[in-house]
């Protein structure tokens, strides 16, 4: 007999994902598909939706296929601060402007000083960054008038595949408070913010909340997909929203950290925090629950350049795993990408720092590894006003993967992290989300869920060495980071 189950489709940025799970939590099957990003000039970081809108529908239907029954529900998470220009006919006028796309940063350096940028972040909860679409669909009003007064609408990915599937264009809460467009206390388009583009909330989509259900289906998707046109589809919430629902953090007794191509560090509040250094993030997972955080560029991105320029083996893990905590040690500023928080600039830049010549390759690495993990300690000092002194992490995304960054991790903040018995904690946030939308489950703590796969205790000799080096780093990075 098969096995009930919900389809969360995850939206990421290297790659989609349809993942199967039942209500227990459990996961029962996995496809993933990836697709390139291109920069066609600096600062330029794009993706084209057709390619995206494939791997989306060929992850589903595969793991459906697998699955021999189609689901219950399918439920949407997608990455944040997408922005596409189209037509009236939903063709893009541009690729997908991703969230790492720069080109943006003179607008937002212009704006978040001033008393209008400073009441948006107020209000909308989205910092002032090129990440953010506020900015983004400015420089296109200035830089592209041609795209900017012949677009119908300015939508994220996840909009677009939505007006794919169904023909209408929603937008739930949570995408949306990531937009820098969206009055996260009063869930309506943001009239500053939306002045500010020279826009009016014709140009955007319907708001929904994250537990909307999507009908109906286009037949020809249905008949892709081998499923029934009436089959419910949840709207969803976005990855990081839902990473904290998939660990089940639901108070802010927990710290959630992600990484995976980037990285976010993040708590669950009842109501949002209005952070006076313009910092914090204030999205939403559903009316009553904030998810409050900070976003770095720094995470999977940086080991992959790692590994592909540098180079990396099974012997410079081993030798670096056998290195000890040292303020003798080149120290790493991760910011290839440019930064998001603490440094909000996308123009920092990285730099391995204090080597000398008996430093090898494990040192370098080791050194990558503790600067994508102490940009998200430097990250941390805005929350744990917020947090009790004996927080627990709980760590999911890729980097779970590599037991050396973990346990720096547990080293550096000083506290046990908590891991899954996979990394799909996003994926099993949107599921978790589309079974109380469906009416399969009551509240979201009702669930027993399926237990750590792992605690890692941090070594308290390290961590008081690392108190040490991070307060080098700190310094290091406040003048360098933000040197550019």
């Amino acid at each position: 007999m098969s096995k009930a189950y919900i389809l969360a489709i995850d939206i990421g940025t290297t790659s989609t994902k349809a993942v199967a799970f039942d209500n227990s939590g459990n996961m029962l099957q996995k496809q993933q598909i990836g697709y390139p990003t291109f920069s066609p000039s600096a600062n330029f970081q794009e993706q084209s939706p057709t390619l995206i809108y494939k791997a989306v529908v060929n992850a589903a239907a595969a793991t459906i296929q697998l699955m021999s029954c189609p689901p219950q529900g399918i439920v949407f998470s997608s990455a944040m601060h997408s922005v596409i220009a189209v037509d009236e006919q939903g063709n893009p006028l541009t690729n997908t402007i991703i969230w790492a796309d720069g080109r943006s940063q003179d607008y937002a350096n212009q704006l978040k000083t001033t008393a209008l940028g400073k009441k948006i972040y107020y209000e909308t909860g989205t910092p002032i960054h090129a990440m953010s679409p506020l900015c983004k669909i400015a420089w296109l009003r200035d830089h592209q008038p041609n795209i900017f007064y012949n677009a119908f609408k300015f939508i994220s990915i996840k909009e677009w595949i939505i007006y794919q599937w169904f023909g209408q264009y929603w937008v739930d809460y949570s995408i949306a408070s990531a937009s820098g467009l969206f009055d996260i206390r009063q869930l309506i388009w943001h009239q500053d913010a939306l002045a500010y583009c020279q826009i009016d909330a014709t140009k955007l989509s319907r708001l929904v909340p994250t537990d909307f259900i999507c009908s109906p289906m286009r037949i020809e998707v249905a008949n892709e997909l081998n499923i029934s046109s009436d089959l419910p589809v949840v709207i969803g919430a976005s990855d990081g929203c839902l990473a904290n629902l998939g660990e089940q953090v639901l108070d802010n007794s927990k710290m959630v950290i992600s990484i995976g191509t980037s990285a976010a560090l993040r708590i669950t509040h009842h109501q949002p925090i209005e952070d006076s250094t313009l910092t914090l993030f204030n999205y939403l997972l559903d009316e009553n629950h904030y998810i409050i955080g900070g976003p770095s560029n720094s995470g999977g991105a940086i080991h992959e350049w790692f590994e592909a320029t540098i180079g990396l083996n099974a012997d410079t893990n081993e030798q670096a795993q056998a290195l000890l905590p040292s303020v003798e040690n080149p120290i790493f500023l991760p910011y290839l990408l440019g930064e998001r928080a603490p440094l909000w600039n996308a123009q920092a830049k990285g730099a391995f720092l204090g080597l000398t010549k008996q430093h090898q390759k494990a040192h370098l690495y080791r050194a990558m590894l503790e600067g994508i993990i102490f940009n998200l300690y430097a990250i941390s000092d805005s929350l744990k006003a917020h947090l009790p002194s004996d927080f627990i992490i709980c760590a999911n995304g890729g980097f779970t993967q590599n037991e050396l960054a973990m346990q720096l991790l547990a080293d550096i903040f000083g506290t046990t992290v908590h891991l899954q018995d996979h990394e799909e904690g996003t994926s099993l946030g949107a599921a978790l989300l589309g079974w109380k939308a469906l009416g399969t489950i009551s509240d979201w703590r009702n669930i027993e869920m399926p237990s750590s796969r792992q605690i890692i205790y941090p070594n308290l000799t390290n961590r008081n060495v690392y108190q040490e080096v991070f307060a080098i780093w700190k310094r290091v990075g406040a003048l360098l980071g933000n040197f550019y």
